[in-house]
């Protein structure tokens, strides 16, 4: 839980553990302490328009910085806990980590990318076929230049 001012009210285990931080030190520190300093604008105005009740729910992705400087990725979904009266008195946030997700999703582009530019400069045919649908996805300029 994040107060208006956005200091943290609650933290739970797994949220210090993912940051490395213990539960005084998460509750003692402002959440711009840990917020990747990129995504630190995106986050204010991202807060003050569920404030204002501009987005019901945020779901995006952050940045935050871990205690021993290494740099999380997040998935981020909140929402805002408001009175009787409509007024807001704390958001609700739920963080889960997707770092190795996205460091795999960004190694198999650079595989992909390789794998492309090695195809692309071949002499040899090369050709890749999906199934279903049936199609060819990707073929080789020497392939064009061979067959037409």
């Amino acid at each position: 839980m994040v107060g208006l001012n956005r200091q943290l009210i609650e933290v739970n285990a797994s949220f210090c553990k993912m940051f490395g931080y213990s539960r005084p030190d998460m509750l003692s520190l402002p959440v711009d302490h840990w917020t990747h300093p990129d995504d630190r604008g995106r986050h204010k105005k991202e807060n003050d328009e569920l404030i204002n009740g501009e987005i019901p729910v945020l779901r995006t992705e952050r940045s935050y910085i871990h205690k021993s400087g290494a740099v999380l990725t997040t998935n981020l979904t909140g929402s805002i806990v408001r009175d009787g009266n409509g007024e807001p008195l704390y958001a609700v946030v739920i963080l889960e980590d997707i770092t190795e997700r996205k460091k795999a999703e960004e190694k198999q582009r650079r595989i992909d990318s390789t794998l492309r530019l090695m195809a692309d400069h071949a002499t040899d045919v090369i050709y890749r076929v999906r199934f279903e649908p049936w199609r060819y996805d990707y073929i080789s300029p020497s392939c064009k230049k061979t067959f037409g």
